[in-house]
C-alpha cells in the first residue's frame, strides 16, 4: 500500500496528512468537512473553535448513523 502524504485545510489551518487512500478522496473530505464546519459557523456564531468542532463532528455522526441504520434495516 502505497502512503500519500497531503496537504489539507481544515478552518484556516494547514494539516499535513498521511493515508494510503486516494489523495482525490482525501481532499474530498476535507472539502466536506469545511462545509459542514462552515454550516455550524453560520447557524451558531457565538461558539468557539472547539465547540464549532465538536458540533460539526457530531452533526456529521448523526448522518453516517442514520444511513448506516437504514442500511442495516435494508439487510432484514
Amino acid at each position: 500500500m502505497v502512503i500519500n502524504r497531503m496537504r489539507i485545510n481544515i478552518m484556516g489551518r494547514e494539516y499535513i496528512i498521511k493515508s494510503g487512500a486516494d489523495p482525490e478522496h482525501v481532499v474530498r473530505i476535507a472539502n466536506h468537512l469545511n462545509r459542514r464546519i462552515e454550516e455550524v459557523s453560520a447557524r451558531f456564531q457565538n461558539l468557539n473553535r472547539e465547540q464549532t468542532l465538536v458540533l460539526a463532528a457530531m452533526n456529521i455522526t448523526d448522518d453516517f448513523l442514520q444511513l448506516y441504520e437504514m442500511i442495516e434495516q435494508d439487510k432484514e
